[in-house]
């Protein structure tokens, strides 16, 4: 009988080891997966709608194809995931395009062509231009100093655009969601082009007189 409890308890003290070394593993893993990015992109299979009902309240669920579901998470996130004992698959995160076309020059906005993506220097720089060169028109204002050193940019345009006017006022906002990046070049081109065609286009001209309209391309 002795030598039956011993066995017993020697078993389950083994199965607790290999339970603690499981999990210092995947801790150990986890740190690995997010030791050079803030966040991860991935796919795992769910076999119900109740799975995805509980796993999108840990990670951020970006699409669901059959029973194929496609997430984003970040370190903290990811760690309670795992815990689910989900297999997964680690995918390129879409925000990461190795193969977009960045540009670090805006300085001669004449030859500009919109069909790269500016670096944040350069953003700055644009949105600084659009200020020096329609004083009148464009106001460029900070909605918040973020952590990392950047900030989240709004450009004012309005006829009288230091005046408190009793008129509509409109937001534009885009590239919320940081994968979604069209947008971010678009409101630039937006800005660029109510500025530029004020006071020759009458829809333009409409529109800057009689509106305030704030303009966010990257919040």
């Amino acid at each position: 009988m002795k030598k039956n409890i011993l066995f017993l308890l020697a078993n389950i003290l083994f199965l607790q080891i290999c339970f603690s070394q499981q999990k210092v593993n995947q801790s150990n893993d986890v740190n690995i997966l997010f030791a050079d990015t803030p966040e991860i992109y991935f796919s795992f299979n769910v076999t119900s709608k109740e799975e995805i009902s509980i796993v999108t309240r840990i990670v951020s669920i970006d699409n669901v194809k059959n029973n194929q579901v496609f997430a984003y998470a970040n370190k903290k996130e990811f760690k309670e995931f795992v815990k689910m004992g989900f297999d997964y698959k680690l995918l390129p995160h879409p925000g990461k395009n190795p193969g977009a076309v960045m540009c670090n020059d805006y300085s001669n906005k004449q030859t500009m062509v919109w069909d790269v993506y500016p670096t944040y220097s350069a953003y700055e720089t644009l949105m600084a231009q659009f200020q020096s060169n329609y004083p009148n028109l464009c106001d460029i204002d900070t909605i918040v100093n973020l952590s990392s050193g950047r900030r989240i940019l709004v450009a004012k345009i309005s006829k009288n655009v230091h005046t408190a006017e009793n008129e509509p006022q409109f937001l534009y906002s885009s590239t919320i969601h940081g994968d979604e990046t069209t947008g971010y070049v678009t409101m630039l081109r937006l800005i660029d082009y109510l500025l530029t065609n004020y006071g020759t286009n009458s829809n333009v001209t409409n529109l800057v007189d009689n509106i305030e309209i704030w303009i966010c391309p990257n919040a």
